[in-house]
């Protein structure tokens, strides 16, 4: 699964919500390959709108996680 362009534009609350579950669906499942016009994941706190969403969100993922920065 992919998840291309996060941070182009801004999410409401429902689309963060749509996000958070998506990434956590696919947690533990299957992989899941995701491109980002933020450069550190400090900025992607802005796409999730929530502080504990986002920690939530990024950090489950971050444990196997390989990381490109291009």
């Amino acid at each position: 699964m992919g998840i291309d362009g996060i941070g182009y534009a801004k999410n409401g609350d429902t689309e963060s919500q749509v996000l958070f579950e998506l990434i956590a669906y696919y947690d533990e499942r299957s992989s899941l390959l995701i491109t980002s016009n933020q450069a550190t994941f400090s900025e992607w706190e802005s796409i999730f709108g929530d502080n504990m969403m986002f920690v939530v969100g990024i950090g489950n993922q971050a444990h196997h996680t390989d990381i490109y920065k291009i």
